[in-house]
């Protein structure tokens, strides 16, 4: 074949060296990894493995002895270009992954993150998950304190912390990294202090925290400077309601950024409106969530790519359709059912979810979804669920089997 794979035969242990490859026609770098000592694999099990050829320092490095009996900080600070070139710190098979080309999943594909309460009931840890196995490493033995939320960088190091603190309050932590020691950027009372907080939602590609903090009334998305403890640049702002994510919201699937993991940019932001609003930055998502839309008029389309950047993955759902998957090809102009989230609910004979206001007693505006029942709406029985708090939104627009069911029994369902 004309096209073959090329294979670097450098001994790859050198950042340096693994970037310049990103950056050629190289499309496999092949790499060793050896184990350190016991007692960092027990403490640290991330930077445990080392990308190092030889079981001892003496050749490749401007060390000596078993890499077995050396610890995390004594081999960071090694020389790694000792065979080859001046210069090049050693590093472990965790900062290769930060390195990765675009497009390319630094968990892998069988890894996933997960949260477990192994060590504690009542504050969760993030655990790597193997998918094939069911194995999990333990990511966050190091906590700044009773952890009650957890945020990933892209790279899927664990870097912000929230904490539940004394007096009902709560805080958020960063770090620069797994190694890092935790610094507290904010303490607030959520209640009595809500204008000192904000809510981590994400980190871009380039390491920029993205977070959603009140502007007036409404929550909006801003840049967070995380040099100056500060709010920074502000990207979304809506005027009727909350720009969020799913840290504390999980309610609200899917709203906040999205991201393009092949251009490796924040491409827009997902709202929860009277019914979810798109906000684009990039003007192909645009194109394609346009397209999208005129294939499945009449429901919301969450458009994301997949990992050969040929189609598009369209979860498609409305009030009245639990949801399908389809692949779209921009190209061909092709749509192709994959699945149904449940193939037995004919949307037809679902009642649609209005979004209608009412006002409190106060005279406070208050919105609701109402869903009636087929046929005269006079007279008709009402239930009311209400949803748990206190400050979440309770509900969005899509299909609820339980306001259905009712529906479906002659009761109008206010939600």
């Amino acid at each position: 074949e004309p096209e073959m794979t090329t294979v670097t035969p450098k001994v790859m242990n050198r950042i340096d060296l693994l970037v310049a490859d990103a950056d050629a026609p190289v499309e496999v770098s092949e790499v060793e990894s050896r184990l350190l000592d016991d007692e960092s694999i027990a403490v640290r099990p991330v930077q445990s493995l080392v990308l190092l050829h030889d079981a001892t320092l003496d050749r490749t490095t401007n060390g000596s002895g078993p890499l077995s009996q050396q610890t995390w900080e004594a081999v960071r600070q090694l020389d790694a270009g000792a065979s080859e070139a001046a210069g090049g710190k050693a590093l472990a098979l965790y900062i290769l992954l930060k390195h990765l080309p675009r497009g390319v999943d630094p968990l892998g594909p069988d890894n996933i993150l997960v949260l477990a309460n192994d060590r504690n009931l009542d504050h969760p840890d993030v655990y790597r998950m193997d998918t094939r196995t069911g194995r999990k490493t333990l990511l966050t033995s190091q906590t700044p304190g009773r952890a009650v939320g957890w945020l990933a960088d892209r790279a899927g190091i664990v870097r912000i912390a929230i904490t539940d603190e004394d007096d009902l309050k709560f805080a958020v932590h960063y770090r620069e990294s797994d190694t890092a020691p935790w610094r507290k950027l904010v303490q607030y009372h959520p209640f009595l202090e809500p204008d000192r907080g904000f809510t981590p939602l994400a980190f871009d590609y380039d390491g920029t925290l993205l977070v959603t903090a009140l502007a007036g009334d409404k929550t909006a998305l801003y840049r967070y400077d995380l040099k100056e403890s500060r709010l920074g640049e502000r990207l979304v702002l809506h005027k009727d309601f909350d720009v969020s994510g799913n840290l504390f919201d999980p309610i609200g699937r899917g709203a906040g950024p999205i991201f393009d993991h092949v251009t490796r940019r924040l491409v827009g932001v997902q709202i929860e409106a009277e019914r979810p609003e798109f906000i684009w930055f990039d003007q192909d998502w645009a194109n394609w969530h346009a397209l999208a839309a005129r294939a499945l008029p009449e429901a919301v389309n969450v458009p994301s790519r997949t990992s050969d950047n040929t189609k598009l993955l369209i979860q498609s759902f409305s009030d009245r359709d639990p949801g399908s998957w389809y692949f779209l090809d921009p190209d061909k102009r092709r749509l192709e059912q994959l699945v149904s989230a449940m193939p037995w609910i004919k949307p037809s004979e679902m009642r649609p979810r209005r979004f209608v206001r009412f006002k409190a007693r106060d005279g406070l505006s208050l919105p609701a979804y109402l869903t009636l029942p087929a046929g005269e709406a006079k007279g008709l029985p009402l239930v009311v669920l209400v949803h748990g708090g206190p400050y979440v939104r309770g509900e969005t627009w899509r299909f609820d089997p339980e306001a259905q069911f009712l529906a479906s029994r002659g009761y109008a369902v206010l939600q």
